[in-house]
């Protein structure tokens, strides 16, 4: 489920972290730990909106019966609360003990849900939806997925409403929705389970961010060392310290994971500086992993500089 550029990030708020709070390698690898598992918390989280919105209808269907009040528009929104596949996520057992388990709910929130649900109401493509002549479980389906597409990823501030509840989960919104997207598109209601992914595609990427970050802390003089060596025009403690991290991290990759295309590696770092540090940074990042991806291949490196040990 979670990818590789998003393990990076992690690694880096980490690393900062370390390096600005408490050198503990203990508690800075559980934060970290807590950091990626907490990205699946957010993709239930998330997967939970619709049924959320979906009971405030339908309480507002009940309270508007008991109150005897026009209930004109009532036909329509049924077709929101009957939806097909919101039962069908309803009743995924696999959905229903995760949230169970790990005590993710959208309880107390209520204000955040009416708001979105008014929102929602306004929207184009719902009020098409309610008014279309015919209801089936694939129009019920394309419903969920464009609710996501549309109004989650487009006219909602989810940032600031996620944001409040976790810190990390600002990073991990446009991971995740993407990933929710898809899977809603995929899903197969006939099974009458909504499968939930697994956290990691496999052991490789299990370990990655663990090693990345080991690595990186414990090669930062060694990698102080080879950054002032090619970047002898700049003075070492003149560099941000996020800049500095991020060339270590680039550093530690193209040197100990001899299994990432050194184009990934790149392409990774300038990306993810652009976003966490300056358009200048991105170019002196992307100049100085440059000149060490063009001017050795890992085994000079590794052998021959003696700046940075092996494995």
């Amino acid at each position: 489920m979670i990818n590789r550029h998003l393990l990076r990030i992690k690694v880096l708020q980490i690393t900062y972290a370390y390096f600005t709070k408490e050198n503990n390698i203990d508690l800075a690898l559980k934060e970290l730990d807590k950091s990626i598992k907490q990205t699946k918390e957010l993709y239930v989280k998330l997967l939970l909106l619709p049924i959320e919105l979906r009971d405030i209808a339908e309480q507002k269907l009940e309270n508007k019966q008991h109150t005897h009040t026009n209930r004109e528009d009532d036909t329509s929104i049924e077709k929101f609360v009957n939806n097909s596949f919101l039962k069908f996520l309803q009743d995924s057992k696999s959905l229903h003990t995760y949230c169970k388990n790990e005590k993710i709910t959208w309880a107390g929130q209520e204000d955040i849900l009416i708001n979105l649900y008014n929102q929602l109401l306004k929207m184009p493509f719902f009020q098409d939806y309610l008014n279309a002549s015919e209801q089936s479980e694939a129009k019920d389906q394309r419903l969920i997925f464009t609710m996501f597409s549309k109004f989650f990823a487009k006219k909602v501030n989810l940032e600031d409403i996620i944001e409040e509840q976790n810190l990390y989960w600002n990073d991990d919104l446009w991971v995740v929705l993407p990933l929710l997207e898809q899977a809603i598109k995929k899903a197969d209601i006939t099974k009458n389970e909504f499968f939930i992914p697994d956290l990691y595609k496999n052991a490789d990427d299990e370990a990655f961010a663990k090693n990345l970050f080991l690595k990186t802390v414990r090669l930062q003089d060694e990698a102080k060392i080879l950054i002032e060596k090619i970047a002898s025009n700049w003075e070492y403690e003149r560099i941000a310290l996020i800049d500095k991290i991020l060339l270590s991290m680039g550093m530690t990759e193209l040197l100990h994971f001899e299994t990432i295309p050194v184009k990934v590696t790149l392409n990774e770092y300038v990306e993810i500086s652009k976003y966490y540090s300056t358009e200048n940074s991105s170019i002196f990042i992307n100049g100085i992993l440059d000149k060490i991806a063009k001017e050795k291949d890992a085994a000079s490196l590794k052998k021959g500089a003696g700046l940075i040990g092996n494995n």
